[in-house]
């Protein structure tokens, strides 16, 4: 015999949207004003970052905030916006290998003298081991 209850909120729990963490309250929204240590509770629940860290966020300005009382709170709406301010883009890697330098030589002269400067330092460097004697 099932309760109607346990029914009720299997329904209930299968109407809210999957995108929706099994960890949040009901009565958590994303714009419900919550303190800096809710905050960095339910958006980063792996405690990857902490109420200090959020604080810091906003008293540089990247982090929006409401004034509740004597108290600051931010929505999980707010961090969102605050990552998407904060995301950087990848960085393409430097390649130091032979098929990248032939696909993008260098076209600088010093690139060019420092290279025969090199080769001028490696002649001289051979001739006076050629001329120095064994010991």
């Amino acid at each position: 015999m099932t309760d109607r209850n346990d029914r009720d909120a299997g329904e209930r729990r299968a109407a809210e949207p999957a995108s929706r963490p099994a960890h949040f309250p009901d009565w958590l929204g994303p714009d419900t004003p919550l303190t800096f240590a809710n905050a960095a509770r339910f958006a980063f629940p792996d405690g990857s970052v902490s109420a200090a860290a959020l604080k810091g966020m906003a008293d540089r300005g990247l982090l929006t905030t409401e004034a509740v009382g004597r108290s600051r709170k931010t929505t999980l709406n707010y961090i969102q916006e605050m990552r998407e301010r904060c995301r950087r883009p990848a960085n393409p890697h430097a390649s130091s290998s032979v098929a990248a330098q032939v696909v993008r030589p260098s076209t600088s002269s010093s690139t060019t003298d420092l290279k025969s400067a090199q080769a001028a330092a490696l002649i001289a460097s051979e001739r006076r081991r050629k001329r120095s004697r064994a010991t």
